[in-house]
């Protein structure tokens, strides 16, 4: 999906919990979107210890990470406002 032209950003909704093994080799596909520069946010439903050390792993890398929906799509609402006031302002 980082490789597709027609993607501008990508939000991500995490289980409300789950066994991740390998926080670092799970952040690999959230990092390849985000060193492409296509801005990601990553939300969760609810807080639940065993998504812990992968919101950390996530977190430590640069992705963000929101409690809520909203949250996320609002972030990357003032990423756009951002950017195209950048891209006017020459």
């Amino acid at each position: 999906m980082s490789q597709d032209t027609g993607v501008d950003c990508i939000v991500i909704g995490l289980p409300p919990f789950g066994l991740v093994s390998k926080p670092e080799d799970a952040c690999k596909p959230f990092l390849l979107s985000k060193d492409a520069g296509i801005p990601v946010a990553v939300w969760r439903p609810a807080p639940h210890e065993s998504l812990d050390a992968f919101i950390e792993a996530l977190e430590a890398n640069g992705v963000p990470v929101y409690p809520s929906a909203e949250r996320a799509i609002k972030a990357l609402s003032v990423v756009y406002r951002y950017y195209s006031w950048r891209r006017a302002a020459g």
